[in-house]
């Protein structure tokens, strides 16, 4: 997970477990993902999770920033962070996201390439309703 965190935001709707926090577009843009079945929600500012200060063990205070995304603070050591910053890419766990455009990132859409079958099936297909539209 590249030094990422497993954060955990509220009980999923689909089967009453964990959700797990990633980031699942651009721009610090993060969901929460049912960890049975990968299904994305968004994620309220009611189920961010709370977290301590690595340095001063002190509770994080979370805010919306700037950017307009979450993000974290610790008022005494002067520290500010994004939430998508700690936590993994949604790919790291799950096959799909609803959330995500191919157009976010370039990892996204290289993330399962067709087969030399596939690609060749699908040229048919194309080639065979060319051929219809024509007639």
């Amino acid at each position: 997970m590249n030094g990422k965190l497993a954060l955990v935001g509220s009980e999923s709707r689909c089967h009453q477990t964990r959700s797990i926090v990633v980031r699942s577009r651009g721009n610090g843009f993060v969901t929460q993902n049912c960890e049975a079945c990968g299904t994305p929600r968004t994620l309220g500012q009611r189920d961010l999770p709370g977290l301590v200060c690595g340095a001063c063990g002190r509770q994080l205070a979370q805010f919306i920033n700037a950017n307009k995304n979450y993000a974290y603070s610790c008022p005494a050591c002067r520290v500010e962070f994004e939430l998508a910053a700690l936590v993994p890419h949604w790919d790291e766990f799950f096959a799909c996201c609803g959330y995500a455009l191919d157009t976010d990132e370039p990892r996204a859409r290289a993330m399962h390439p067709l087969t030399s079958d596939q690609l060749a099936g699908l040229r048919e297909a194309l080639q065979r309703l060319a051929e219809k539209a024509g007639s």
